[in-house]
């Protein structure tokens, strides 16, 4: 159950940090400046997301079923 529950919140961090990146590169055309929000934050935010997800994401695949 505890695994479940890492897959499921670093697969939604690597998914928002993923966001973040691409309106950081802007593919993804969302006005975050409108916000009050500078863009090379979005592009620190999302990079953090992304990494720190793919980390928890891969140690959690790691783990055997009856570990956690």
């Amino acid at each position: 159950m505890k695994r479940n529950v890492l897959l499921f919140t670093s697969a939604t961090d690597i998914l928002l940090g993923s966001a973040g990146l691409l309106i950081w590169l802007g593919l993804l055309p969302v006005d975050v400046a409108a916000w009050g929000i500078p863009l090379w934050m979005a592009g620190v935010v999302g990079a953090v997301f992304t990494l720190t997800g793919l980390a928890v994401f891969m140690y959690a695949l790691r783990l055997p079923d009856d570990n956690v």
